[in-house]
């Protein structure tokens, strides 16, 4: 496949436990995990195969975080793969139509991006807003996942 993100993916865990998911720039797609045991190993490289080829399913496990951290994480494995919602979308979707800000700070925290999409939320505008990794990472996952459709479209 010649079309794929040009970013390396990073999962660092303790066997089993899964601790954080690092995303950076690179010249071609790469996964690697570390310190993960073969069982974890095998689960990520089998959600990344599936994401790499448009037939994602939701990552079912959601890291340790705040109730409300842990709620919108929870609604972010929803979005569907290729769309995109405001934070204002996903604020009323869990109940508290004025926590655009909060939303944007727990998407800000979420220790397992690509695998919990939080580069599939937007501003209102649907300009891409921002991205604790790198903007262009963000842009890269969107272009992939939407075939270089534009977020208008």
């Amino acid at each position: 496949m010649t079309d794929l993100p040009t970013i390396a993916v990073h999962c660092f865990a303790d066997g089993d436990h899964l601790l954080r998911i690092s995303l950076e720039l690179a010249n071609t797609f790469s996964f690697h995990c570390h310190n993960a045991s073969p069982s974890l190993d095998s689960l990520l490289g089998s959600w990344t195969e599936s994401y790499l080829t448009r037939k994602e399913v939701p990552f079912r496990t959601i890291p340790d975080g705040t109730l409300f951290q842990q709620k919108v994480w929870g609604n972010l494995v929803l979005i569907p793969f290729g769309a995109i919602l405001s934070y204002g979308e996903l604020a009323q979707k869990i109940g508290n139509p004025n926590a655009q800000r909060a939303v944007g700070g727990a998407c800000h925290r979420n220790p397992y991006p690509l695998f919990i999409p939080c580069h599939r939320v937007v501003q209102a505008n649907k300009k891409l807003g921002g991205f604790a990794l790198d903007l262009e990472i963000k842009i890269k996952l969107l272009e992939f996942e939407r075939g270089n459709a534009s977020l208008e479209e």
